[in-house]
Order: C-alpha cells, then sequence, then structure tokens
C-alpha cells in the first residue's frame, strides 16, 4: 500500500521549498468568467514637487533599473528599498520572446561571494560519491534538482525497484531563511506541505518519486559561521544544512546531500535569469515545460532617483501633511481571447485634485496600489503582464514577479504563473504598485491578464489620509 507519513515539530523557519512534481502536464486554456469588464480598485496618493523623490529631472536617474525594492514585500505587505539596484541595458526573455523580470541577488546579497559546494554521500561522512564547489552565480545554488541532476547520484543509489520504503530527515536547519516544504509522489494520494525544522521526517515509497526538487529560498540561510577561507570538510559540513535519507527496514543511511558555503571573500554580481520568483534557466516549470530563457545585461549600479528607504516608504503608505489619497477604479475589457486588458496612454487619476497639477496640464505627481485576490490553476497558461514608462513592481504571494523600476522608456515584463512556487486550487494575492514621477505628457499604463482577479474592500481615503 503506497502511503506517505509526515511529521514536524515546526520549530524555526524553513530553509527550502521542496516540489516533487508528477511530470509534465498537458496545457489547457483558461475559462474566464463571462463577464466582459473587470473592476480594480485601488488607492491613489498625490505628492508634490517638494518631495525629494517625485518631480525628477535629472536624465543620470533616468532608465530602467531593476533591484531597487527587495525581492519580497515587507511585513506590512510594502515594497522595501534596498538604496541600489542596476540598469537593464538588454532585457532577458523567456523563451517566448516575452520580456520577463531577471532576478539580481543585489536584492537579496543571499552569500556575499565565495564558494558553495554540494556533496553526496552513501555512507554518513565517510563514502562520498560527488562533490560540486562552484561559485554562488550558478543555478545550483538557488536550484538544485537532486533526482533529476545526473551528477547527484541519485538514481544511481537508489533507483527503480528499490525494495524499501525510505525515510527522509532535516539536520541542521538554522541561521534563519523562508519558505514551506512541499512533498508529493505519484499515487500517494496528494500534496504535504508545512514549516520545516530541525527533525523534520518524511517516509515515502521511493518507486513513486518522479522529482525531488530543493529550493533555497534565503540563501543567507547557508551562510558560513565559520567565516573566512575554507575550514575543510570537517568543520563546513558541521555547518552545512543537510538531508539524509535512511532505509526503514535496515535503518541504514542510503543517501545523504550536504549543503555548505566557503566565504572566499570574492564579491559576485550573479544573476538568474526570471528566477526571483519564478524558475532558473535549464530548469523545468510545474507542468514540466523546459525553461529556456536568453539572459539580458546590466550596466550601472544606481539609485533611480529614491533618495532613501524612509521616503520610499512615503510612496504607498498615508502620511499627513506629506500625500493624499482616494480611491480610483480601472475597467479592464476581455477580449475574444480570454484576456482583460487596459490600456492607456494618459493615466492621470487625479488631474485637478488632492494636491493640485502644481501649474501643469496634469497632476503627474502620484503613486498607485491595487491589492486584488485570485485562484491559481496549475497548467492553465496563467499570466500577468504590466507594460508602463514610469516605475511598476508586481507581487505574488509576496514574490516579486515585476520589476519595471525607474522613469524608462516604455517597456514591459510578463509572467507566467505556472513558473511560481503556487500550489493549484489555493487562492492567492497579487499586489500592483506604480508611481508617476515626472512632469510629462505621456503616462504609459497598461495591464493585460487572464487572471480572474477580485479587489476586496479598499479602506476609507480621505483628503489626507485613508
Amino acid at each position: 500500500m503506497q502511503r506517505i507519513a509526515v511529521y514536524s515539530t515546526l520549530l524555526s523557519a524553513a530553509l527550502v521549498t521542496f516540489m516533487l512534481p508528477l511530470g509534465p502536464q498537458t496545457s489547457v486554456a483558461y475559462q474566464v468568467a463571462p463577464a466582459d469588464v473587470m473592476y480594480l480598485t485601488g488607492i491613489v496618493r498625490d505628492f508634490s514637487s517638494t518631495h525629494p523623490d517625485f518631480g525628477i529631472t535629472s536624465v543620470a536617474d533616468m532608465g530602467h533599473f531593476v533591484g531597487t525594492v527587495g525581492p519580497t514585500l515587507g511585513v506590512d505587505r510594502r515594497p522595501v528599498a534596498t538604496g541600489s539596484g542596476l540598469q537593464v541595458v538588454t532585457q532577458w526573455m523567456d523563451q517566448y520572446t516575452n520580456t520577463i523580470t531577471p532576478y539580481v541577488t543585489a536584492t537579496d546579497p543571499g552569500l556575499p561571494g565565495g564558494h558553495f559546494d554540494v556533496d553526496v554521500y552513501d555512507t554518513p561522512g565517510t563514502n562520498k560519491l560527488y562533490h560540486e564547489h562552484e561559485f554562488d552565480d550558478t543555478h545550483n545554488v538557488t536550484y538544485i534538482d537532486v533526482a533529476g541532476d545526473p551528477n547527484l547520484l541519485f538514481d544511481d543509489v537508489i533507483g527503480p525497484g528499490y525494495p524499501n520504503d525510505l525515510r527522509m530527515e532535516f539536520e541542521n536547519v538554522h541561521n534563519g531563511g523562508g519558505g514551506t516544504f512541499r512533498f508529493q509522489a505519484a499515487g500517494a494520494g496528494g500534496l504535504v506541505q508545512g514549516t520545516t525544522a530541525d527533525g523534520f521526517t518524511a517516509t515515502f515509497n521511493p518507486n513513486n518519486l518522479i522529482a525531488l526538487r530543493i529550493n533555497f529560498i534565503a540563501l543567507s540561510a547557508l551562510r558560513s559561521t565559520q567565516p573566512g577561507d575554507s575550514q575543510g570538510d570537517a568543520l563546513d559540513r558541521d555547518d552545512a544544512f543537510r538531508i539524509r535519507m535512511y532505509d526503514t527496514v535496515t535503518n541504514a543511511m542510503v543517501y545523504e546531500i550536504v549543503v555548505y558555503h566557503h566565504d572566499k571573500g570574492e564579491v559576485v554580481a550573479d544573476f538568474i535569469a526570471g528566477g526571483g520568483a519564478g524558475v532558473p534557466v535549464g530548469q523545468s516549470d510545474a507542468c514540466g515545460v523546459p525553461i529556456n530563457d536568453i539572459a539580458g545585461t546590466f550596466g550601472v549600479a544606481g539609485t533611480a532617483a529614491i533618495t532613501d528607504s524612509t521616503t520610499f516608504g512615503e510612496w504607498f503608505r498615508d502620511v499627513l501633511g506629506t500625500n493624499q489619497s482616494t480611491t480610483h477604479t480601472i475597467a479592464l475589457q476581455r477580449d475574444a481571447t480570454g484576456v482583460f486588458d487596459y490600456m492607456t496612454n494618459s493615466f492621470f487619476p487625479i488631474d485637478d485634485r488632492l494636491l493640485g497639477n502644481e501649474g501643469d496640464p496634469n497632476n503627474n505627481l502620484f503613486t498607485y496600489k491595487i491589492s486584488a485576490s485570485f485562484t491559481y490553476h496549475l497548467c492553465t497558461g496563467q499570466f500577468f503582464e504590466f507594460e508602463s514608462n514610469d516605475d511598476a513592481w508586481a507581487f505574488v504571494d509576496s514574490k516579486l514577479i515585476i520589476d519595471l523600476g525607474g522613469t524608462l522608456t516604455p517597456q514591459r515584463q510578463y509572467m507566467a504563473l505556472d513558473r511560481l512556487d503556487l500550489i493549484t486550487g489555493q487562492t492567492y494575492t497579487i499586489e500592483f504598485f506604480f508611481a508617476h514621477r515626472r512632469v510629462a505628457l505621456v503616462s504609459l499604463f497598461h495591464m493585460r491578464t487572464n487572471i480572474e482577479l477580485l479587489t476586496g474592500a479598499v479602506p476609507a481615503t480621505t483628503a489626507f489620509y485613508d
């Protein structure tokens, strides 16, 4: 009888996300609701040109910068300024030539240079089968395909026909981090998930295992507590995160994967195309479709005219004497393909209102925030796309999916939801943030999606704050 038994003490924040998909699935068209119009309501906040981040005119501050906000929302579900980002010279694209968001580790430094090591053993600490020693700008830093990577020898050690169930245990889960544990095997009756901690145990039949992927949500969780040059296997492995698998009949350890870090002091400007909230190059999405992104190039570092975290903290919060707010609703029209679309080259929702136009034809200096819920449906082609010539960010499940920081020439980004680590049938929140910070005749605002979005009750607003 096939089975999965999971036991967890849920003691600390997780280091990893596990996903064991059941292999490629056929995509089907997503059936949207019959409504021809989808209304999204958000909050507009008006600023004056005296604010240091608004009314910008410097050409040096203009351009497309990624990484000016962090890869996850802050505790109050607002973006967090990082202090600097990198200018995009050529755009990152997926294999279908959709422009996508590059994952910039400047926004989440993780391991600040040095080497990232993976060891595989079949006897505790003595019989090393494989050693990988790499800089932390390779895909293995954030995504390890244990069952699919031939170098990790999982099938060689535990191949088809293995006679007994295995017990998988986590050890040395420490140093912070964040994420969830997800585990699934063919015929096992569903998904088991929770928060990982030292002592987490899962028992499973290895013949039901299709894939095992380890996604390191926070690289800082792997930071060595033995700084300096490599300490050698003995000390570094004591500081490592590891997973061990034991034969439930013989109780012998048959497979171990160890992950640790050598701090060499190098500074590595690394990226993974599309990997911030998605899947690194060379991997597959949740439907088993291979990902073959086309890498772009970065230019200089810059602040994109964000003064500091304090001034940025006022963009999407009500601050008496600094901004004024009101609600605004946009209407997305459904086309014949089921895609909801809203596009205007003149997005000035508060002309002659709140703080006024300050002598200009339009009220140019404002931000706009929308929060909406949706249900994720696996392999149905759900996507979100936004195009603008001003700052825009979008987050799903608090993870950055659209990064159009800076005042820029018109640019768009696209995110297929099957690239995200979402659970089919569950409800998630997408949070969208937009800013228009210069005096211009054009304010491009183009949102496209086939996701059914629903905005909840928007807080009451006044001329001062909501």
